[in-house]
């Protein structure tokens, strides 16, 4: 059986008459292809944060994607199959509201391959090529500052890619996004993955990582951190300096002698 989308009604703000972040009630759940409608709810979720949201009077959007002109049908459509080819590392998890049984926040993540080639994109997720290769710069640096560091290349299985993160909530966004990226360290760290690196792309994404988890930049041989400005490149430089400036990796090691 295929994944069939079907038209689900829109979830209501379900933090609007909330005071504190203890008060939601959420079932925290591993992506698993065998629940399908998960999985489709998820990506409904992801596509939604980062192609636009309204939520307590912001619009709440990833700014590459933005800048990209990418709708949430052609976001759904990339996200569902990025889902579909990762949830089985068993490191993609997610928020549900038990009132309404919808997802309402998601971490999704991988094992990270280094030696994986990026895909290339057509039609209308063309533009995705732009962060594609944006994001890919990063991360060239990322897995040579490792070799470099430590005398060995990284590979398969020692580091976990958080590669999406996203909530539709008027409140405690960061709170519920932290408990999720918890949860997946843990599992990671039951799995023996060295660490877990995110490519930040603004600045809500960053404290996030850097507040709750002490996520860290990684700096290269030459005391460089790894970030790249949106100025730099033609597409992004559109990106207001309020909401993000550069992409940046951070890192978590999940132990002490796995540091960079």
């Amino acid at each position: 059986m295929d994944f069939v989308q079907t038209k689900k009604a829109e979830i209501p703000d379900i933090t609007l008459n909330l005071e504190s972040p203890s008060q939601l009630n959420l079932e925290y759940a591993e992506l698993s292809l065998a629940d399908k409608e998960l999985v489709l709810d998820a990506a409904e979720c992801l596509a939604e944060t980062f192609s636009g949201l309204d939520l307590a009077g912001r619009k709440i959007f990833e700014p590459m994607v933005e800048a990209c002109g990418l709708s949430r049908e052609d976001m759904f459509e990339f996200i569902l199959e990025y889902l579909k080819n990762s949830v089985d590392d068993g490191l993609s998890f997610v928020a549900k509201d038990r009132e309404t049984n919808r997802v309402v926040a998601v971490v999704a993540c991988e094992n990270f391959n280094p030696d994986e080639e990026a895909p290339c994109f057509e039609g209308n997720l063309e533009p995705i090529n732009h962060i594609i290769e944006f994001l890919g710069e990063l991360d060239e640096r990322f897995i040579k500052t490792i070799e470099l560091k430590t005398g060995s290349k990284a590979k398969k299985n020692e580091y976990v890619h958080a590669f999406m993160a996203g909530a539709r909530l008027g409140k405690f966004k960061s709170y519920v996004v932290a408990e999720l990226v918890k949860i997946i360290m843990s599992k990671a760290q039951e799995n023996a993955y060295k660490g877990i690196f995110a490519e930040a792309t603004n600045i809500r994404s960053a404290k996030v990582l850097t507040d709750y988890h002490d996520f860290h930049l990684i700096y290269d041989t030459y005391n460089k951190p790894i970030i790249k400005q949106y100025s730099t490149v033609e597409i992004f430089k559109k990106i207001p300096e309020k909401i993000a400036v550069d992409c940046r990796i951070l890192y978590k090691p999940l132990e002490p002698q796995f540091d960079i």
